[in-house]
């Protein structure tokens, strides 16, 4: 945490108390807090290698013209794709695999029906896909449309989020997972659709460092959020450190993952938050489940370095928290996408705006 020191009079500082004062300040405005398996969760693991690394070579399969593939999710033989281009007029296009057919865009920017302002994640509900907008806080829930030149196939249903969620996940089709919401204590909330209201509430965050706030908290320990196909589990993969934590939906118990490098996260505290320096590293940017494995796409990287905010490997793990193997990548990548069977990895290529896949063991 941040301290602050007051000098009270005139008085000029010693030089070398003038160093240590600066040297002192430097390092509370950037260094992180306390080791993550002390805050996380009582109940951690950690290590310091994947039992297994492979190489993954990638191959092109589209060249998508259209935008930035941020995030894919994979419904039969379908990519359905969120666009995040900057100034793109539709956010989801749906491309065949079979076929090698791209639809139009749809879900276009604005606030009328069937529109969206501010998109945050996508996924596959069952056979529907859904949309989380954190500016217009709703969800939308998309009738999955056939694979043709035209958006009029494809309808929305849309429902209202009460409280402010960093991102969501479906639990079932009548309920959805969040997480990042700065007025609970508890890590995660389950919220009916219809209504957007709290119905449940788990992993309580037992130990907050002396005078840190709930909001600082949360800044600091922001993850992104996937659940298990069947349900009975989900995982939290955090932004800023290499450390995750899957929890058991029923009981609400949870563990903690930490490693291979268990970092620290380096922040400047601010009122609405942290503020990133140099030193901070982007951990999981990306991800996607199947019912066997976790797949997490990881940076490691800091702003200064290229492609901070993109894939350079894939970190895989079971559900019972044991690291299985590290996917080093040949390509940067965003999105992600798994097939059912864990054989085919489908991914966007920040470098040459190609989407690709590859064949895993």
């Amino acid at each position: 945490m941040l301290k602050y020191i007051t000098f009270m009079g005139n008085k000029e500082l010693h030089p070398r108390l003038k160093l240590f004062v600066a040297t002192v300040v430097t390092c509370l405005l950037i260094v992180g807090c306390e080791p993550a398996d002390s805050v996380l969760n009582e109940n951690f693991i950690s290590f310091s290698k994947f039992p297994k690394e492979e190489v993954i070579v990638f191959k092109n399969i589209y060249d998508y013209k259209e935008g930035i593939a941020g995030m894919i999710k994979l419904l039969d033989s379908t990519l359905i794709i969120f666009n995040v281009q900057p100034g793109a007029n539709n956010f989801l296009n749906n491309f065949s695999l079979s076929s090698g057919i791209i639809s139009n865009g749809y879900l276009g920017k604005g606030r009328g029906p069937g529109e969206a302002i501010g998109p945050r994640a996508i996924g596959v509900n069952g056979n529907s896909p859904w949309l989380q907008d954190i500016t217009l806080k709703k969800t939308f829930t998309i009738d999955k449309g056939k694979i043709v030149d035209t958006i009029s196939s494809v309808s929305f249903h849309e429902y209202p989020i009460e409280d402010h969620y960093y991102m969501i996940d479906f639990k079932d089709s009548l309920h959805f997972y969040g997480v990042g919401n700065i007025n609970s204590e508890y890590k995660i909330q389950e919220i009916d659709l219809t209504s957007g209201k709290v119905i449940k509430q788990f992993g309580k965050i037992k130990k907050i460092p002396d005078g840190m706030s709930l909001l600082l908290f949360k800044s600091i320990y922001q993850s992104l959020i996937f659940t298990k196909p069947t349900g009975d589990k989900l995982v939290l993969p955090y932004r800023y450190l290499d450390a995750i934590e899957i929890f058991n939906t029923e009981t609400g118990s949870g563990l903690a993952i930490l490693g291979p490098e268990r970092y620290n996260v380096k922040y400047i505290p601010q009122p609405n938050g942290i503020s990133r320096t140099d030193e901070t590293r982007f951990a999981f940017v990306n991800g996607t489940v199947t019912n066997e494995y976790i797949y997490l796409a990881y940076s490691g990287r800091t702003r200064r370095d290229s492609n901070s905010y993109d894939g350079n490997c894939i970190y895989v793990y079971d559900w019972d928290g044991n690291p299985i193997r590290k996917l080093i990548l040949n390509k940067c990548i965003q999105g992600l996408a798994v097939s059912k069977d864990n054989k085919t990895l489908y991914a966007f290529d920040v470098n040459t705006g190609f989407l690709v896949q590859a064949k895993i063991n």
